[in-house]
């Protein structure tokens, strides 16, 4: 396949200009401005030709919402808000349905804990905490990609329990994701409350967010 006459446009190059792709095998072969022949020529001038966007923070992919990610250039659908707590059956669950662009998920903490505690306002025991980290642990090394809390559903989720998930996550060098604790302007606990609760955990744990 050929690619002609587009706006080549690759972050990682710092590339910018108007050029022919080659594609061979379902992989860019070259990418020049000289002339290419192919099988299959199809003429992008006046559009953009770049790698396909990465989708960092949405649900499970399903359908029609995958072929909607698609149309808008999307080609990597990572489940970071919410995920899940067995990555194995996540997995599996999403291949049966043989969606059209690569996918991944986080450790859905807060799915983990409910299960453990059940109540959304307790708080956690020190036994609590380790099996959460054991299980967060487990997560990791079978293909999370990275660590969510949701604070806001779950207020009983305290700092006791997210510096070692964060620290566990900078460990395996994932990230973090969080939906913060407050969601508005109103006093007592505000938009700014829960950006500083996270950015101060960030710092502490080393853990990108």
């Amino acid at each position: 396949i050929v690619i002609t006459r587009g706006r080549v446009m690759d972050p990682e190059r710092q590339l910018d200009s108007v050029m022919n792709v080659g594609i061979s095998g379902g992989t860019i072969v070259i990418v020049t401005a000289d002339q290419l022949e192919g099988r299959r020529v199809i003429n992008a001038s006046g559009l953009v030709v770049a790698p396909g966007f990465i989708d960092i923070l949405s649900y499970d992919p399903v359908e029609p919402g995958v072929w909607t990610k698609l149309a808008d250039g999307v080609t990597t659908n990572l489940a970071m808000h919410g995920g899940t707590v067995d990555p194995d059956q996540w997995y599996r669950a999403v291949a049966r349905q043989k969606p059209p662009l690569n996918y991944g998920a986080s450790f859905f903490y807060n799915q983990a804990r409910m299960r453990l505690i059940g109540d959304r306002y307790a708080s956690s025991t020190p036994a609590i905490r380790r099996e959460l980290l054991e299980i967060a642990g487990k997560a990791l090394r079978r293909g999370a990609l990275g660590v969510s809390f949701s604070l806001e559903y779950v207020p009983g989720v305290t700092g006791e329990e997210i510096i070692p998930a964060m620290a566990l996550g900078a460990h395996h060098g994932v990230p973090t994701f969080f939906h913060a604790r407050y969601s508005d302007m109103e006093e007592p606990g505000t938009n700014l409350d829960g950006l500083q609760e996270i950015i101060g955990y960030a710092r502490r744990t080393g853990c990108a967010v």
